[in-house]
């Protein structure tokens, strides 16, 4: 098991675990993307791509 303070968010279970949650990824991924492409996003769908 990974300890918090040894993940970022380029760690593959960190960023899942974010992004996969029901009430903030949305806006957790929103975030990111805003902040790493410097311009508002409209429109953003999240698309599961692993089933742990």
């Amino acid at each position: 098991m990974k300890r918090l303070e040894d993940m970022n968010l380029v760690d593959d279970f960190l960023a899942y675990s974010l992004t996969a949650h029901k009430t903030y990824g949305e806006k957790a991924s929103r975030y990111i993307l805003e902040c790493i492409l410097q311009r508002k996003i409209r429109r953003l769908t999240l698309v599961p791509q692993k089933v742990w």
